[in-house]
C-alpha cells in the first residue's frame, strides 16, 4: 500500500471519528435562514391556476373582409361585442395560457344588402324604366359561443409591475338568431300587344329566418393581440390588448387575470 493512499485511509478515518463524536444537537442544527431563504424558489416564479375574464365592447367587421361579402353594389355592416371567461395556468411575472368559453352577440340591426335592378318597364318608377330589387337581411338576437385556447407570451417584465407581450388564441362558436329578409321581385308583367311597352308590379316579401340559413351554424374564432399589462398584485394582472379578433376586428379587449395562491 503506497503512502499516498494509507494517507488517504488515515484521513477518512479521523474524519468519521470526529462525525462520531460530534453531540447530536450540533449534527441537526438548523441552518441559517438566509441559506433556507435563498434556495427556495421564488412563489412569483411558481406556477398558478387561476381564472380570467376579458370583455371586448366592440368588434367590426373590416372592409377587407366586407367587400368580398358584398359585391355589385352592396354592403354590409357588421358589429358586435364579446366577453370570455376560464381557466388559467400561468406565472405572475411571466405569460400564462388557459381554455375559456366565448359569448360574441351581434348588435340587432346589423346588416347586409344588395343593390340590383330590373330594367325594360314602361311604368317603371326611374326614367330609364327600372323597378329596384334590392334585398337587405337585418339581424335579430344573433349569438355565437364556442370554446377557445389561449396562449400569453410576455416578452418582457418591467419593474415586476409592467408586462409587453403577445396574446393567441383559436378555437369554434356556433351561431344562433335570426335574420329578418326583405326581397323584392318584379311581377305581373305584362306586354301590350298594340304598342309593345311591357309593364310589372313590384312584390316586396319580409321574412325571418334562422341565421344559419344565409351562413354556417360553426365558424372559427381567433385572436391576434399585442398586450400591456399592468401586475397589481402578483395574484392580478389585467392586459390591454391590442389587434384582431377573428371573425371580427377590434381594438378594445380588457384580460383580467386572477392566479390562486400567487404572492411574492
Amino acid at each position: 500500500m503506497t503512502t499516498t493512499l494509507r494517507s488517504t485511509i488515515g484521513a477518512l478515518m479521523v474524519a468519521a471519528a470526529s462525525l462520531a463524536a460530534t453531540p447530536a444537537q450540533a449534527q441537526s442544527s438548523t441552518p441559517p435562514a438566509s441559506s433556507a431563504t435563498a434556495s427556495a424558489p421564488s412563489n412569483a416564479k411558481a406556477s398558478h391556476w387561476g381564472v380570467v375574464f376579458s370583455a371586448t365592447p366592440s368588434w367590426y367587421l373590416p372592409s377587407s373582409i366586407t367587400n368580398n361579402i358584398a359585391k355589385d353594389g352592396g354592403g354590409v355592416v357588421l358589429v358586435g361585442s364579446q366577453f370570455t371567461f376560464g381557466v388559467v395556468r400561468g406565472r405572475a411575472m411571466s405569460g400564462d395560457w388557459g381554455v375559456t368559453f366565448v359569448h360574441e352577440p351581434v348588435k340587432n340591426g346589423s346588416y347586409g344588402f344588395d343593390s340590383s335592378t330590373k330594367c325594360g318597364f314602361a311604368n317603371a318608377p326611374t326614367s330609364d324604366g327600372c323597378f329596384n330589387t334590392s334585398g337587405s337581411a337585418v339581424t335579430q338576437n344573433v349569438t355565437m359561443n364556442g370554446v377557445q385556447v389561449h396562449k400569453y407570451f410576455a416578452f418582457r417584465t418591467i419593474k415586476e409591475r409592467i408586462q409587453l407581450g403577445l396574446d393567441l388564441a383559436g378555437g369554434f362558436g356556433k351561431l344562433s338568431g335570426t335574420l329578418r329578409k326583405t326581397s323584392s321581385d318584379v311581377t305581373n308583367i305584362q306586354k301590350n300587344a298594340k304598342n309593345g311597352q311591357t309593364t310589372a308590379a313590384l312584390t316586396t316579401t319580409v321574412t325571418t329566418e334562422d341565421v344559419t340559413a344565409e351562413m354556417p351554424s360553426k365558424v372559427p374564432l381567433g385572436r391576434l393581440t399585442f398586450v400591456a399589462a399592468a401586475i397589481v398584485h402578483p395574484a392580478i394582472k389585467v392586459r390591454w390588448e391590442f389587434g384582431m379578433l377573428m371573425p371580427g376586428q377590434t381594438f378594445s379587449t380588457v384580460v383580467a387575470t386572477y392566479l390562486f395562491g400567487a404572492h411574492r
